[in-house]
C-alpha cells in the first residue's frame, strides 16, 4: 500500500467521527469497481492533503473545527504529524438547508443555496487543518 492510500484511507475512516461531513464522490460512480470511490475525495501532494466533502448539516464552522481536531488528532495518532490538512466543502446536501430552516437560519441557507456571500460574490468554505 503506497502512503497515499494509507493516508486517505486513515482520514476516510477517521471521517466517520465526524457526523454531518462525508466524502465528496463523484455524481456517477461505474458499479463493480475494484477500489473504494470515496479515495477520489483525497488529494496527497507531498505534506500537503486536501479532502473534498460535502456538508449534511449546518453551521459550517463548527462542523470543520471537529472535523480539522478528528482528523487531525488520527494523523498525529499515526505518525503523521506534519502532515497538513486542507478539507473544502464541495457540496452541501439538500437535508442541511432544512435542518437550517428549523434552527432559524434560513437566510444563511438560501445564501448557501445561491453560492454567495449575500453580496454577490461566489463563497468557497475551507479551513486549514493543523
Amino acid at each position: 500500500m503506497t502512503r497515499s492510500t494509507e493516508l486517505s484511507q486513515l482520514l476516510l475512516a477517521s471521517l466517520c467521527d465526524v457526523p454531518g461531513l462525508v466524502p465528496a464522490r463523484p455524481a456517477t460512480v461505474p458499479s463493480g469497481l475494484p477500489w473504494d470511490a470515496d479515495l477520489l475525495a483525497v488529494e496527497v501532494d507531498g505534506d500537503l492533503v486536501t479532502m473534498r466533502l460535502v456538508a449534511r448539516e449546518l453551521p459550517l464552522p463548527p462542523l470543520l473545527r471537529q472535523a480539522s481536531e478528528v482528523l487531525g488528532a488520527a494523523l498525529a495518532a499515526h505518525g503523521y504529524g506534519g502532515v497538513r490538512l486542507r478539507l473544502e466543502v464541495a457540496d452541501l446536501d439538500q437535508a442541511a438547508f432544512g435542518r437550517a430552516r428549523a434552527g432559524g437560519q434560513a437566510r444563511r441557507a438560501r445564501r448557501a443555496r445561491a453560492g454567495t456571500a449575500g453580496d454577490g460574490s461566489a463563497t468557497r468554505f475551507t479551513s486549514a487543518g493543523p
